[in-house]
Order: structure tokens, then C-alpha cells, then sequence
């Protein structure tokens, strides 16, 4: 098993060469209301196909002469010809999975300009400091959705050949997610009880990917889950905590992720069992892109009224800390 799945594993690679030619061809060839979307359509199947062919032959090249040392070109059609009716529909979700994320990369990109623009026309008005905000803050959340896209895709790679269904499960969530995504892409803030839904899913879209070498534990008490938190604030926190987790971990990765609350505000930290921050510069600074944005967006959102801390666990590992006003939803204030 392990063995097939280091196979496996380079193989991404060859999809990862592939995206931004696909995503070119999205461009070129997309379905929105003003273009001739059914040629299109028919153009992407066709392309689809050829692309899936290309990377059935040159991935079957690999295992053959590569992995099992055999130099005849026999043997790699022979293969070639295997793989592409055992797997050639799931390549080919591979690719359609990949042109979507470039859509959905498309639209978010759309979408921050539309309002950037609507900033700029705003100049004089006396709303312009608070529209200004708002659009540095669409273009900090932009920044996430690649990597939440591109680790998904990633999972979906290492799985297609070890693990058809495991894949389909992925494949699932990834749609739920985009879709869920798209839902929320205009909100700056949704309830807990939302972002806690969109983090299982990608949660286990991670625990497909590493198996049991993760496991996940949330504590959030029903009381605070009405509570608005920003638009996707636990993702860069716990991709993160599994970066941390995972790496040079000698037993079974642990994320944490708990929520309490405390004089008018929400404390939710995120946190891991391995080896911890390496310097305190990732501690002051946050570790990545990620944790970056993340400061910034509370910054933006919340000023003086939020704490955020990234440290080492007394006990080893990470975690990283947030405490934000406890702002209820409308509807939840309506009932009560």
C-alpha cells in the first residue's frame, strides 16, 4: 500500500504541469451567458479526453521504465491501454475537477475587481474609508482559496488509483466545498455554526488524504455557534496546525480545534502535537501566507477589539489563538 501510494504520489505532479495550460483553455473557452458554451462544452470534452490520454501515457511511461525498469515499448502501451479504461473516467473528473477551480478562481478574481471598482466610485462619498476596507479585505480572502483548491486536488491525485472510492468521497466534498464557498464569496463574516460545517468538510477531505496518520477532535459548545466570525478563519489556522502536525511527527497526528466564550467574546484556538514553531519569528509573524492574512483580515475587521497569538504548547506543538467579539446573528437576536 504504501508503497503503490509513493508511486502514486509523483504522478500529481504530471496534473499540477497540466493546470495552467487547462486553466488557459478555461479562459478561452468558458461558459458564461455570452459565449457559444455548447461548442464549448463539446471543445472541453474532446480536449479532456486528449489531455487525460496524454497523462495516461506519459505517467505509464514512468511506472513502466522508471519504477519497474523496463525499457520496451510494449509494455508501456500495454499499460497505457489498462490504465486508460481502469482510470480514464477518473482522469477525466480530474480535469474537469481542475477547469472548475479555475472558473471559481476566475470568479473570485471578477469579483474583487467589481468591487474594488465599486470603491473607487465611492471616492466621495462618506462611505469611502469602510468600502475601501472591504475590498482589502476581499482581496486578503482571495489570497486563501488557492491553497485550499490546489491541497484538494492534491489529495484527489494520491487516492485515484489506491483508493477509487476514497477519490469519489473527495471529489464530493470538493464540489460541496465550492459550492458552499461560492454561497458565502460576498460575506464578510458568517455564523460559527457555517464555518464549523465548511471546516468538517475540508477536514475530511484531509483525513481522506493522510488516513489515519490525522486525527481531529472539535469542542464547540452549542451556545456560541450563532456567534459571526469571519468568512473562512479556521481554514488557514488548521492547514497550519496539520503542516505542523504532520511533518516529522513519529505517532499520530492531533488537531484541536475549541471555542469558549468569556465576557462578550469568543476564544477559538487551533492546535497540533508536533514539532511546533521553529522560531520566534514564525511565532510573532505567523507561519506562511496564511496566518499572515489571517492577522490582517482581523486587523481590518475588528482593530483593537481582538487578540491573535501564535505560540508553542508547554507540552509540545502548536496553537494558534483568536478572541473576537461575540457579535450574534440578526436572526438569532430577532428570536431572542
Amino acid at each position: 500500500m504504501l508503497r503503490s501510494l509513493s508511486e502514486s504520489i509523483p504522478l500529481f505532479y504530471v496534473w499540477f504541469a497540466f493546470t495552467p495550460f487547462i486553466f488557459w483553455f478555461g479562459r478561452k473557452l468558458s461558459f458564461e451567458r455570452d459565449k457559444p458554451w455548447v461548442r464549448n462544452l463539446l471543445i472541453h470534452v474532446v480536449l479532456g479526453y486528449a489531455v487525460v490520454s496524454v497523462y495516461l501515457l506519459l505517467t505509464s511511461a514512468y511506472l513502466t521504465v522508471v519504477v519497474k525498469g523496463l525499457t520496451e515499448i510494449a509494455p508501456v502501451l500495454d499499460r497505457f491501454f489498462d490504465r486508460f479504461y481502469m482510470i480514464g473516467h477518473y482522469q477525466l473528473i480530474i480535469y474537469w475537477a481542475i477547469l472548475g477551480t479555475g472558473a471559481a478562481l476566475d470568479y473570485y478574481k471578477k469579483y474583487r475587481e467589481r468591487e474594488i471598482e465599486a470603491s473607487r466610485l465611492l471616492l466621495r462619498s462618506t462611505a469611502l474609508e469602510a468600502q475601501l476596507n472591504k475590498a482589502q479585505l476581499d482581496s486578503l480572502k482571495m489570497q486563501l482559496h488557492p491553497h485550499f483548491l490546489f491541497n484538494t486536488l492534491h489529495a484527489v491525485s494520491a487516492l485515484i488509483e489506491d483508493d477509487p472510492k476514497g477519490a469519489r468521497r473527495v471529489i464530493a466534498r470538493l464540489g460541496e466545498l465550492l459550492r458552499s464557498t461560492l454561497d458565502i464569496a460576498d460575506q464578510q463574516t458568517v455564523p460559527l455554526k457555517q464555518e464549523i460545517e465548511l471546516t468538517k468538510l475540508y477536514l475530511e477531505i484531509e483525513q481522506e488524504r493522510f488516513g489515519d496518520k490525522l486525527d481531529v477532535e472539535i469542542d464547540v459548545p452549542s451556545s456560541d455557534l450563532d456567534c459571526m466570525v469571519p468568512t473562512l478563519i479556521l481554514q488557514p489556522l488548521i492547514e497550519n496546525a496539520i503542516k505542523h502536525g504532520i511533518k516529522d511527527a513519529k505517532t499520530k497526528a492531533m488537531i484541536e480545534i475549541r471555542v469558549s466564550r468569556a465576557n462578550k467574546k469568543i476564544e477559538i484556538s487551533v492546535s497540533d502535537n508536533g514539532p511546533g514553531f521553529s522560531n520566534s519569528d514564525s511565532i510573532e509573524l505567523g507561519d506562511g501566507i496564511g496566518l499572515s492574512n489571517t492577522k490582517a483580515r482581523l486587523e481590518q475587521l475588528y482593530g483593537d477589539a481582538h487578540s491573535f497569538k501564535a505560540s508553542n504548547n508547554e507540552k509540545g506543538g502548536a496553537v494558534v489563538r483568536i478572541i473576537i467579539p461575540c457579535n450574534r446573528s440578526k436572526r438569532s437576536n430577532e428570536e431572542q
